[in-house]
């Protein structure tokens, strides 16, 4: 699978990702930043037609991976119906 955009963007400003398992998820790459020890724990993910990135100063990977294996995919209609905007 190719690296997503966001991927790209954070190792060009020195962020470091590993493989993780989410469940729910093609593709879980977890990340921290490779120079700043205070900066944030990222999770990266990938799985059917959306994507998901998850960012926290508070707590890490495993936790973050924890709530992200909670998040129920949504198709347009259904993101509408529940009140979401789209442009």
């Amino acid at each position: 699978m190719q690296p997503s955009r966001s991927h790209v963007l954070l190792e060009a400003v020195d962020f470091s990702f590993e493989q993780a398992d989410v469940a729910g998820f093609d593709l879980a790459l977890s990340g921290r930043s490779e120079v700043d020890e205070s900066g944030p724990s990222i999770l990266l993910l990938s799985g059917g037609s959306g994507t998901l990135m998850l960012l926290s100063y508070e707590v890490g990977i495993g936790e973050l991976a924890a709530f992200a294996g909670t998040v129920e995919a949504a198709n347009e209609d259904e993101w509408r119906a529940s009140g979401g905007v789209t442009r």
